[in-house]
This record gives C-alpha cells, sequence and structure tokens, in this order.
C-alpha cells in the first residue's frame, strides 16, 4: 500500500513539475556557433537521412529558418556534420516579437453533384441514370421507352 502511494505521489510531482517548467532539451553535443540564445529544442544529426530537409519537415521550418538558426549549415546544407546539434525551435514554439506567422486557408475544392437539378423528393441515393422529362411526356410513356422499371418502381 505503502509503493502504491509514493508511486502515484511520485507520478503527481512529476506531472505538476512539467506542466510548470519550460521544454527545454539540454545540449548534450556540439553546438555550432552562431545559433540563437533563445533556441530551445535541438537535434542531433545521428543518421545519414537527417539532412536539412528531415528536420524542416519535422518541425515544420522553411528552409530560410533553419539555416538563420543553424547558420554553419550553410544555405546548401554542405555544412551538416554527425554528431551536432541543430536547433529546430526557438522561443518554446512561440513566434518571436515582430514575427508573425501566416496560414492559408485551404481552399474548398469544387464538387459536382451527380444527379441533376430539379429532382423529385424522395430520390434515392443509388440511382445513376437520369432521364429530363420533355413536354407531352407520361408515366407510361417513359415507361413503355426504357422497359427497365414498372409504374410501381416509377412511382416509388
Amino acid at each position: 500500500m505503502y509503493l502504491s502511494t509514493l508511486f502515484v505521489h511520485g507520478i503527481l510531482a512529476v506531472g505538476v513539475t512539467a506542466s510548470r517548467g519550460q521544454r527545454l532539451r539540454r545540449q548534450d553535443g556540439q553546438v555550432d556557433p552562431g545559433q540563437p540564445s533563445d533556441c530551445t529544442w535541438w537535434e542531433t544529426k545521428e543518421e545519414d537521412y537527417q539532412d536539412c530537409t528531415y528536420l524542416e519537415e519535422g518541425w515544420n521550418l522553411k528552409h530560410s529558418q533553419f539555416v538563420e538558426y543553424n547558420p554553419s549549415v550553410k544555405d546548401d546544407c554542405s555544412g551538416m556534420q554527425f554528431g551536432h546539434l541543430y536547433c529546430v525551435e526557438v522561443n518554446n514554439g512561440i513566434p518571436r516579437k515582430g514575427e508573425t506567422t501566416t496560414t492559408q486557408a485551404a481552399k474548398p475544392k469544387p464538387t459536382k453533384d451527380s444527379k441533376p437539378s430539379p429532382t423529385q423528393a424522395g430520390l434515392i441515393n443509388t440511382c445513376t441514370s437520369f432521364y429530363q422529362a420533355k413536354k407531352g411526356d407520361t408515366y407510361a410513356k417513359i415507361i413503355s421507352d426504357y422497359k427497365t422499371f414498372d409504374f410501381d418502381d416509377f412511382y416509388k
């Protein structure tokens, strides 16, 4: 009983501390000069696939931002080195003063209704063929011309 209570208190203490503290990853490797003083998260290059594009896409950074945070990588990313830490977040992810973020609203794609308009109320959703009635058409004439349904189906 004592161990479970201690465990619960420990979990609660960690949760409260984590929610109050800032997210800051300790720098455990080589940090190149020129990185911003307000960098709050770094990624270490440990594998070949961890290039500029990988980090930019993973952290939703523009290439210009990544190079600004990590000038040693150079604009062509030839300066990335194994074991080095690269800044991928500044100011705890909050835009700095004077910085603005813009998002472009998704433009709705036009949809095409497969049904012509107007149609009668209660039309079934599985209907795939339509006929535009003309002046002088009757139920009997349409049923006779198509021969794929009877009066009861037509009237439903």
